[in-house]
């Protein structure tokens, strides 16, 4: 993850890979006999990827839809490949017709700050404060935030909810909407293979052999330690996800 997801994250969305925190990953399944689709939906992160583990399958794929038009492009990685998107863009999984389908989704959020140190990370303005997706997204999260009750979340006693304002509600709501509106006129979709097929094995050997050579001058992405929490707007921690609760010992770095 960190020779080779880190630097293309940082590339394509000019941050800082220390800054980059996966919230959640998971492996998924798409089953001609099973679940074989996902119907349009945002992800909770920032950005969001997944590497298609395996062929043997019919169908299947990525769609991504325009809240301004109804314009969409769909996109079929090859296995081993990695599809790379503003998650707030609206999506579908393609149905898979036959065979099975394994994905691994990740859920990549940018952080400005450490959650528990509040130690500011090396990102700029441009990539977060000014970024109708990157504003969209916290607003988003704040909102999902103070809809939760018990059921093992945890919560910062520090930090008010803002459940306890009808108004305030409200106005995080329209303001979701309307930043996504706002981000799908201003930024056209468009799908962009950013290494050709033939090169691959080329650029995979490049990335590692850096990596080995000059990764210790890098800081490191948090792969697992940061997955499963909520922020505050302002970047702190403010509750972990049910499941972290329940089952802490899953997210420790050491354990991979």
């Amino acid at each position: 993850m960190d020779a080779r997801l880190s630097p293309l994250l940082e590339r394509v969305y000019g941050v800082s890979r220390d800054s980059i925190r996966a919230n959640d990953m998971f492996l998924v399944r798409y089953d001609g006999e099973g679940q074989q689709a996902l119907k349009v939906h945002t992800d909770s992160s920032h950005i969001s990827f997944n590497i298609l583990l395996n062929d043997g399958f019919e169908g299947g794929g990525t769609r991504f839809h325009s809240r301004h038009d109804d314009a969409h492009e769909d996109a079929r990685p090859e296995p081993g490949q990695v599809l790379i998107n503003n998650a707030m863009v609206h999506h579908e999984g393609l149905p898979t017709t036959k065979g099975i389908r394994y994905i691994l989704v990740g859920f990549m959020n940018v952080d400005v700050k450490d959650p528990w140190t509040s130690a500011r990370k090396n990102v700029s303005w441009f990539s977060t404060y000014l970024s109708f997706p990157w504003l969209t997204v916290c607003l988003k999260e704040a909102l999902m935030v103070s809809r939760q009750k018990g059921g093992g979340v945890n919560r910062n006693a520090n930090h008010p909810v803002f459940s306890k304002n009808f108004y305030i509600n409200s106005l995080l709501t329209h303001s979701v909407m309307k930043l996504s509106l706002l981000g799908d006129a201003s930024a056209p979709h468009g799908i962009v293979s950013l290494v050709n097929q033939e090169d691959s094995d080329a650029y995979i050997d490049s990335l590692d052999t850096f990596y080995e050579s000059s990764g210790k001058h890098f800081k490191d992405a948090r792969w697992y330690s940061g997955q499963q929490i909520a922020l505050n707007l302002d970047g702190t921690f403010r509750a972990n996800w049910q499941e972290r609760t329940n089952n802490p010992d899953k997210f420790r770095d050491d354990l991979f």
